[in-house]
């Protein structure tokens, strides 16, 4: 980890160069620059919701595509963001892509991107005007969707525990998200995640 003060060049260049590093992820937040290897929960979780996913990328949904670690761009914001997962229209080919293009933005939580998903995050995507931004927590075992952005902020949150069916509100349709499927993190990850996650511990 490294702290950096007031030089958001020099944050991006320290992340383009971390991102090239294989099983790491790369959170910035308050002056930092975080590296951590990702977990097998959150490569489980990718995969997951990549498939599920793929159904909107036929023509019949307009051409949707279902990537991960791609990065867009909004005036709202002071440098590009990289959603683990997003549902686009690939428009663009070349950067810079504007995530006015992003129909859903996902983020998996990790132990060292908590604050950033749940907080920084969803206020960035709801300025963004992003229609929909998934939350899935496999510390927490939960699912958090929040839909309809309006003046900065989303207007609808809703949330269930892995088990249930979450539906997400898309521009393209609904589509029903089975969670019993998803991965959770290990008893003793769960554990030792506590209180990063600011809810009821769990496991």
């Amino acid at each position: 980890m490294e702290k950096i003060e007031g030089d958001l060049e020099l944050i991006r260049s320290l992340m383009e160069k971390a991102e090239s590093l294989e099983g790491v992820e790369v959170v910035p937040a308050d002056g930092f620059v975080m590296m951590s290897p990702v977990s097998l929960e959150h490569v489980r979780t990718f995969r997951r919701m990549t498939a599920i996913l793929d159904e909107r990328s036929d023509a019949s949904h307009g051409g949707l595509e279902a990537v991960g670690d791609i990065e867009f761009h909004h005036p709202e914001w002071d440098t590009g963001l990289s959603p683990d997962v997003v549902l686009w229209h690939p428009e663009s080919e070349t950067p810079p892509r504007s995530a006015e293009l992003i129909e859903l933005a996902l983020e998996i939580v990790s132990r060292s991107s908590v604050e950033n998903d749940y907080i920084t995050k969803t206020d960035a995507y709801a300025a963004a005007d992003i229609p929909v931004y998934l939350i899935l927590d496999p510390y927490t075992r939960r699912a958090t969707c929040y839909s309809r952005p309006e003046e900065g902020a989303y207007l609808v949150r809703e949330a269930c525990p892995y088990g249930e069916t979450l539906t997400l509100p898309l521009p393209s349709g609904p589509l029903p998200v089975d969670t019993s499927s998803l991965p959770c993190a290990p008893p003793a990850a769960r554990r030792t995640s506590w209180p990063r996650h600011r809810v009821t511990p769990v496991g």
